[in-house]
């Protein structure tokens, strides 16, 4: 399994010119990730209702609710968090 997704990973980039984000749960990328081969790509992992990210890898983004409130929008929508800069942020663009 984890040649298959490297390889359809690889072609993504490819394409794109970028590297994809790996969306996840911790427990998911434990249990199906947990490669180095996976060590270089981004992380977006979703983990709900605490207060800090239990997983204690490399993360770029950290989804920490699904029923948050933004002025202007009348229902629930995902919070999230970036762990780094603006201009990290723009590295991961697809130019």
């Amino acid at each position: 399994m984890q040649k298959g997704i490297k390889r359809w990973l690889d072609r993504v980039e490819s394409h794109y010119g970028v590297k994809p984000i790996l969306y996840t749960s911790y427990k998911f990328k434990t249990k199906y990730l947990n490669d180095s081969i996976f060590n270089t790509y981004p992380y977006w992992i979703a983990h709900y209702y605490v207060d800090s990210v239990k997983y204690q890898g490399k993360w770029d983004f950290w989804q920490h609710t699904d029923v948050g409130s933004v002025s202007g929008i009348p229902v629930n929508v995902d919070l999230n968090v970036f762990n780094g800069t603006l201009e990290e942020l723009k590295k991961m663009t697809i130019k």
